[in-house]
């Protein structure tokens, strides 16, 4: 874990390891090759930082800030997150951090709501339409499993209610039956998870061109929040 006393060029590194772009590796660096890689973590971000405010602006400042917590914001101690932290002035990106950075601790959090405050319609809505679709995709990835290891409707049954808090409909059938037979006969219950999931995403108004709930059009809109 990287704290403040670290040289600022092994967060390059890590950075670096992690894919990103050429141009915010550039900026980056910037700070590190003026200090001949002498620069201490905590100062060549900071200056890192107010580089790119004043020569990029602040959305690519937040942008980078949520980015760097995203991919290695564990790896950092939480002094180094709080420069990061202290980058993010834009509610749109406050509330992306809450939500993609599932590691941050109660004080960060709170930093996070202070910025976001004036937009918990929009927190209270990706709350709801998130957890449809983690609860969608939970369902999915057992039922595969269900088709896979399973050898009646019985066990399929009891696996799929005990991974997931989804009750079935399906019958308790102990006769053995085929991967495609089970295949088929789980198909209604995926059907039903589907419309369930599209129901909550019309009731939070993401609706496609026919009116109907779709978790496209969320996610096409959580990533264009502003």
């Amino acid at each position: 874990m990287l704290t403040l006393d670290n040289k600022y060029s092994e967060f390059i590194n890590l950075v670096i390891g992690k894919n990103a772009c050429t141009r915010a590796v550039d900026m980056i660096q910037e700070v590190d090759k003026s200090q001949e890689g002498g620069e201490i973590l905590g100062d060549g971000l900071s200056k890192s930082m107010a580089v790119d405010l004043k020569e990029q602006g602040e959305k690519v400042v937040n942008d980078t800030s949520l980015w760097c917590l995203k991919t290695v914001g564990k790896e950092l101690d939480v002094k180094v997150r709080a420069i990061l932290l202290n980058g993010i002035t834009l509610p749109a990106t406050a509330i992306k951090t809450k939500f993609e950075c599932n590691y941050l601790t109660v004080d960060e959090y709170s930093y996070l709501e202070k910025i976001y405050k004036d937009r918990m319609d929009d927190v209270n809505k990706i709350t709801i339409c998130l957890e449809a679709i983690k609860k969608n995709r939970e369902f999915n990835a057992v039922r595969a499993e269900a088709v896979n290891t399973c050898k009646s409707i019985k066990e399929a049954k009891k696996l799929l209610e005990s991974k997931t808090d989804i009750k079935t409909k399906i019958s308790s059938d102990d006769t053995i039956k085929s991967k495609n037979d089970l295949k088929k006969i789980l198909e209604t219950e995926r059907t039903s998870v589907t419309i369930a999931t599209n129901l909550v995403m019309k009731e939070q108004g993401f609706v496609d061109a026919d009116g109907n709930g779709s978790p496209s059009v969320f996610q096409s809109w959580y990533e264009g929040l502003k």
